[in-house]
C-alpha cells in the first residue's frame, strides 16, 4: 500500500537560490499534475507551527530547502529526527523542532527527509542565479523521484 507523502519546499523567495525550496514545489505540483504522483505539497517562507497537523497527517515528510554548503546544484538527502531533549521555541522552526513538536502534540511523528540543493548566490533577489535557474527541471525530477520512492516505502 502506499504511504501519504507530504512534501514542504520552504526558503526566503527574495534572497535568490535560498527560493529554491519553494521553487522546486512548485515545479513539483505541475509534475505532480502530469504524473498524478499523489504528493500533497506546500510551499512556504518558513516552517511555522501551523504545519504540525498537516504533518502528523502523513506517512512521510520530505523538507525541500537550499544550503550554503556544497557545490552549487549538489543535492543532499539526510534523515531527519525529533530532538532527544524535544526543544521546539524558536523564532523560526527547522525541520527537526516542527517533528519534534508533531511528536510532543500527537505523540508520535512521521518519517521525515530533508533534501537540500546547494545554492549559488543568497543576495537579494527574486529570481534563481543562472547556474540553478538551468537546472531546475533536472533537480525538480530528482526530488519528485525520491518522494515517489519514499511513497513506495
Amino acid at each position: 500500500m502506499a504511504r501519504s507523502v507530504l512534501m514542504i519546499g520552504f526558503g526566503s523567495t527574495i534572497r535568490s537560490d535560498d527560493a529554491l525550496g519553494p521553487q522546486l514545489v512548485g515545479r513539483l505540483r505541475e509534475l505532480d499534475a502530469d504524473l498524478d504522483a499523489d504528493i500533497d505539497i506546500i510551499s512556504a517562507h518558513q516552517l511555522d507551527f501551523d504545519m504540525a497537523e498537516a504533518v502528523q497527517a502523513h506517512d512521510v515528510v520530505l523538507f525541500v530547502d537550499a544550503s550554503r554548503e556544497g557545490t552549487a546544484g549538489e543535492v543532499r538527502c539526510h534523515r531527519v529526527t525529533c530532538d532527544p531533549a524535544g526543544a521546539v521555541l524558536a523564532h523560526h522552526l527547522t525541520p527537526q523542532a516542527l517533528l519534534t513538536l508533531v511528536r510532543q502534540l500527537w505523540g508520535s511523528a512521521p518519517e521525515a527527509w530533508l533534501i537540500t540543493v546547494t545554492g549559488h548566490s543568497f543576495a537579494l533577489g527574486d529570481r534563481l542565479s543562472p547556474r540553478l535557474e538551468v537546472r531546475l527541471p533536472l533537480l525538480a525530477s530528482t526530488v519528485l523521484s525520491a518522494g515517489m520512492g519514499l511513497r513506495q516505502g
